[in-house]
């Protein structure tokens, strides 16, 4: 799709999520249960923290810390490894680390895991989803993590349109792919200046 950006108000940011920091990190563990991974660098209340961790077992079920949302969990062929992806936003008086752990005697030894943390620029007002590529929950959580940034979804699918009409309440707008470049240029126009 194109958009002709001239008309926009200026500035505007195209990527207004950052990493923050340096993230908190693991080596490879081959002591079993459970997994340390210490808080990334910088992390400031409100930033989306997004933890992967990978187990050499595709049957083990993970025990995440309090507050963590499990956004998938993917084994891989062979059933060897399985990573889990959990997300979190960041509140005020976060743990120097988090621990993960899993059942014994499910076979998992090795591990290893990260945590990135993410913010938005604070002078952003709309973020632009194709809700196709990355999904509704996506929607949900930009508005969870930026309250006050509105989010514009876009998809080719009626039944996602409809999911994300829905979240018109959390600020979230949605058309499908097939409106004109002019027509979303000025709703994000009408939208920024919220």
């Amino acid at each position: 799709m194109q958009l002709d950006d001239r008309a926009l108000p200026t500035p505007y940011v195209i990527d207004p999520i950052a990493i923050v920091g340096a993230p908190g990190q693991t080596g490879n563990t081959k002591t079993g249960s459970p997994l340390t991974i210490s808080k990334p660098t910088g992390l400031a209340t409100g930033n989306l923290l997004v933890a992967t961790v990978s187990l050499r077992d595709a049957t083990a079920a993970l025990t995440p810390p309090a507050g963590w949302t499990l956004l998938t969990s993917i084994a891989t062929s062979g059933a060897t490894t399985k990573q889990f992806v959990y997300t979190k936003v960041a509140t005020a008086g976060e743990p120097a680390s988090y621990t993960r752990s899993w059942a014994r005697g499910s076979g998992a030894t090795d591990s290893t895991g990260v945590i990135l943390a993410y913010s938005t620029a604070s002078n952003v007002s709309v973020i632009v989803v194709d809700a196709d590529l990355y999904g509704v929950t996506l929607v949900r959580d930009l508005h969870t993590v930026f309250p006050t940034t509105a989010v514009l979804a876009i998809s080719k699918s009626p039944a996602k349109l409809a999911r994300l009409a829905r979240l018109a309440r959390l600020g979230a707008t949605a058309v499908p792919w097939s409106t004109p470049a002019a027509q979303i240029a000025a709703l994000i126009r009408r939208l920024v200046k919220r």
